[in-house]
């Protein structure tokens, strides 16, 4: 399934799934380490990143800056959060 590209300001319109898009704890701890990686890019360098998300309807993408990551939100340049549950990968560009 393809992903559609969002803008960041779209994200506050969205609506996001309760239970968790990846099934496994390995699929899980890769993605907070991707955004950990992301916040050092985004915080140290104002580097971008892509990120594969899914609302309740369907598959997303963004391209931003991470400004924080915790185990439970992301939160993005702007003062935007989103669930980490949510996030499918997150992409170095």
């Amino acid at each position: 399934m393809n992903s559609l590209q969002i803008n960041k300001e779209q994200l506050s319109d969205l609506n996001f799934p309760y239970s968790d898009v990846l099934s496994t704890r390995d699929e899980q701890h890769m993605r907070l380490e991707k955004l950990k990686t992301a916040l050092v890019l985004g915080n140290g360098f104002k580097h971008k990143v892509k990120i594969v998300f899914h609302d309740t309807v369907k598959k997303n993408c963004v391209e931003t800056t991470v400004w924080f990551v915790n185990d439970k939100h992301v939160i993005f340049k702007g003062g935007l959060i989103m669930p980490v549950t949510c996030i499918e990968d997150v992409f170095f560009t």
